[in-house]
C-alpha cells in the first residue's frame, strides 16, 4: 500500500522504489511525473484521477485493488516484459522488502491484543493495524531508554516544542523521552495517560489509542452524518493520538483585506475574523490544532441567478469542491509546515 508522503526521508524512505515503480505505471497512463520516488501531491492527483476513470474509491491510496487494475491497464501491448519488469519491482518493494516483513512480525505479536481493541471499540483490524504501522510501526521506529529492551516501551517525535508548558520546563519531557508514547504514540502534551498512565504496556497502549479513534467516530457520525468508508475516513482525519490535534478553518472575502465603499459592514466583520484567526493560530498551534484563514476571492458557483456555471462559464465561478478539497488539503498538512492564510480566486479573476 502507497499514500500520501510515502518515500520522503520523514515517512519511509524504504518505499522510494515502489513509489518509482507506481509512478512509471502512471506515466503509461498519460500521467505527467516525475520519476523520483517521492509520494507527493502531483502523484497523488494522478493516482485519484485514475481511480475515478476506474471506477474506483478515489482516495488516492494505492492498495492492492489500484495495483491489479493499473497493471492490467496496459495500452501497449509490446511493452508487457516492461510492465513484468515493474511488477516485479513492485513485488519486491512491497512484499519481498526485509523491513517490511520485519515490522509483520513485529505486529504479528500484538494481534491478540489488537484483536481485543478491535471488539471492544468497534474498529476494524486493518485501520488499527494501519495506525500502528504508521504511528511508530509496531515499535520498530520507537527510541528505548537504557536498560529497556521491549519495543512498546520507547517513545518517538523528539523534536522540540516551545516552554515552558503546564507539564513540563524544557522543551522535552522532563523525563528524557520523547512526546510520542508507545506503539500507538500518544502525545505527552496532549493526554493524561501519556503522562501518567501504564502507557509502556502495549495492551493499554493499543486500547487507548482505540478509545481516541471511538470517541472522533462518534463525534463525526453526531455532527456529520457519515455511514461506512465515508465515516471510517473523517474518524482517521479528525483523530490523532500525536500533536495534530484538528484544524479549524475560518471563511474570509476580499473585504477581509480592504473595506469597499458601502460595503463597511462586511468589511468590519471580515477584518474581525481574520484578526481573530491570527490570533487563534499563535495561541493554539503550539498545542497541534491547525488554525487557518482562507480568502475566497470571487463568486462561489450556485444555482442562483447570475452565479451558475452555465451563466458565468467554467472557470469563472469558484467550484464548491474544488474550495472544499483546499479546506481538506490544508487538514492534511504535516505540522511541520502549516499554513495560515490562502487566497483561492479562479484563475480569469482579477485582484
Amino acid at each position: 500500500m502507497l499514500r500520501l508522503f510515502d518515500g520522503f526521508d520523514h515517512t519511509s524512505p524504504r518505499l522510494r522504489d515502489a513509489v518509482k515503480a507506481l509512478q512509471k505505471e502512471l506515466r503509461r497512463e498519460k500521467f505527467r511525473l516525475r520519476l523520483d520516488g517521492l509520494f507527493g501531491r502531483d502523484t497523488e492527483d494522478a493516482v485519484k484521477r485514475f481511480q475515478r476513470a476506474h471506477g474506483l474509491d478515489d482516495d488516492g491510496v494505492v492498495g492492492p485493488l489500484t495495483w491489479v487494475v493499473l497493471l492490467a491497464d496496459q495500452a501497449d501491448p509490446g511493452s508487457a516484459a516492461d510492465t513484468a519488469g515493474s511488477a516485479s519491482a513492485i513485488k519486491v518493494c512491497l512484499v519481498d522488502d526485509p523491513v517490511l516483513l520485519q515490522e509483520m512480525v513485529e505486529a504479528g505479536q500484538y494481534r491478540a491484543m489488537v484483536a481485543t481493541a478491535a471488539a471492544a471499540y468497534g474498529i476494524p483490524l486493518p485501520v488499527i493495524g494501519a495506525v500502528g504501522s504508521r504511528e511508530s510501526r509496531w515499535g520498530l521506529a520507537l527510541k528505548l531508554p537504557a536498560g529497556v529492551t521491549i519495543r512498546a516501551a520507547g517513545t518517538g517525535d523528539f523534536a522540540k516544542r516551545s516552554c515552558p508548558t503546564r507539564y513540563r520546563s524544557g522543551p522535552l519531557p522532563p523525563n528524557g523521552g520523547g512526546f510520542g508514547r508507545g506503539l500507538m504514540q500518544i502525545d505527552f502534551d496532549f493526554h493524561e495517560f501519556a503522562r501518567t498512565g501504564n502507557w509502556a504496556d502495549p495492551q493499554s497502549n493499543i486500547e487507548y489509542g482505540c478509545r481516541v479513534l471511538a470517541d472522533c467516530r462518534t463525534f463525526m457520525r453526531r455532527r456529520a452524518g457519515l455511514q461506512d468508508a465515508e465515516l471510517v475516513r473523517a474518524m482517521l482525519a479528525s483523530s490523532s493520538p500525536g500533536r495534530h490535534r484538528g484544524t479549524i478553518v475560518f471563511t474570509g472575502a476580499t473585504a477581509s483585506l480592504r473595506g469597499g465603499a458601502m460595503f463597511h459592514n462586511l468589511a468590519v466583520g471580515k477584518f474581525g475574523l481574520r484578526a481573530l484567526a491570527q490570533s487563534m493560530a499563535r495561541e493554539f498551534q503550539p498545542q497541534g490544532v491547525h488554525v487557518a484563514h482562507v480568502i475566497i476571492d470571487g463568486q462561489i458557483a450556485s444555482d442562483r441567478p447570475g452565479r451558475s456555471i452555465a451563466e458565468r462559464g467554467l472557470d469563472a465561478v469558484l467550484d464548491p469542491n474544488a474550495i472544499a478539497e483546499s479546506y481538506y488539503q490544508l487538514h492534511l498538512q504535516p505540522p511541520s509546515a502549516w499554513t495560515l492564510e490562502l487566497d483561492l480566486r479562479p484563475y480569469a479573476e482579477k485582484f
